[in-house]
């Protein structure tokens, strides 16, 4: 059997059929018709296993991604108690370093803890930081404050509960306190549908693919049913065949409810004819999918990739 040949037991490419498995086993001599019958059988199972890959399983993706939170909130738990203690001493060059590159900016430590000291709007007199969740390298956490405003010291402190985000940049946890960056961070993961959202990767994954080879088709047949209602098939090519989308990957999905919002960084370049030699450009997307009778599908009417919104014409034009 180790020199085997295509359509012999040790060259076996595809799952041989049970009426193949039969003329085998028919003619080979009876004593050895229960050894070949074991070994056939064993074959097929085999491939059966090797063709099916259970690791990207909608349930192992997502058991996948809680062994990584899992680690990820206990790392975050010891960052943001650094951060908190450092916050309520002012040791400014300690909070530096738990800022977003773009909110440190240029000009080193020094003179953010020079600006910090003198006009940062709260002095907090003590933190007491919550628990923790993380997924998919973002944070939350609940922390009770007792604050007061730096500029009327003399007013009484309040106590007040923050609900922080926090975010991994280059590997390392940064806090985000932007209000408008606040946004662009998916809901809690505690609210979410986190399996479904293993569902709606499938479905981007499909979308994409189809938007990419410019399969209309079947980027139809998995748009929004009520879209499909109010939209014509032709109108509906007509909008999304001005660009071209390119290697679409997922930065986060966010699923509540029976509605969805992944965000996803690709290349989008305009197929006009006097621009097709334009390079494409980066962007960051944020679109919309929506479960319909169990289904998910792609909500193409409330954003479609024609008219990308300005959030994301920002952040396409930010530094890489």
């Amino acid at each position: 059997m180790s020199e085997a040949k295509d359509g012999q037991i040790g060259g076996l490419n595809e799952t041989l059929h049970p009426l193949t498995i039969g003329i085998l086993i028919q003619g080979t001599p009876p004593m050895h018709r229960l050894l070949l019958s074991v070994v056939l059988v064993g074959c097929q199972a085999g491939q059966m296993a090797s063709n099916t890959d259970v690791s990207n399983t909608p349930e192992a993706r997502l058991a996948q991604r809680e062994r990584a939170a899992e680690a990820d909130a206990k790392a975050l738990r010891a960052v943001a108690e650094r951060f908190w203690a450092a916050r309520v001493a002012e040791d400014w060059k300690v909070v530096y370093e738990h800022l977003p590159a773009k909110v440190r900016g240029e000009e080193g430590w020094e003179a953010w803890a020079e600006w910090a000291a003198a006009e940062s709007p709260f002095i907090f007199e003590q933190a007491d930081p919550g628990e923790v969740e993380a997924m998919d390298g973002f944070g939350w956490q609940s922390v009770a404050v007792r604050t007061r405003i730096r500029r009327f010291p003399q007013l009484e402190a309040r106590e007040l509960n923050r609900n922080d985000c926090w975010m991994k940049e280059e590997g390392r946890w940064v806090i985000v306190e932007d209000r408008k960056e606040k946004e662009k961070i998916p809901a809690k993961a505690s609210t979410r549908d986190l399996l479904a959202e293993e569902l709606v990767r499938d479905v981007h994954a499909i979308v994409n693919a189809a938007r990419e080879v410019r399969n209309f088709d079947r980027y139809w047949d998995h748009s929004d049913p009520d879209d499909r209602e109010v939209v014509a098939r032709e109108k509906f090519e007509e909008l999304h065949a001005e660009f071209g989308f390119f290697g679409a990957t997922p930065l986060w999905i966010e699923v509540v409810g029976d509605s969805a919002r992944v965000q996803h960084e690709l290349l989008i370049k305009n197929l006009h004819p006097s621009l097709r030699k334009m390079d494409p450009q980066p962007a960051v997307l944020v679109e919309e999918y929506r479960k319909v009778d169990g289904t998910w599908y792609y909500d193409f009417k409330t954003d479609h990739p024609g008219a990308p919104s300005d959030d994301a014409v920002a952040a396409s034009e930010q530094p890489s």
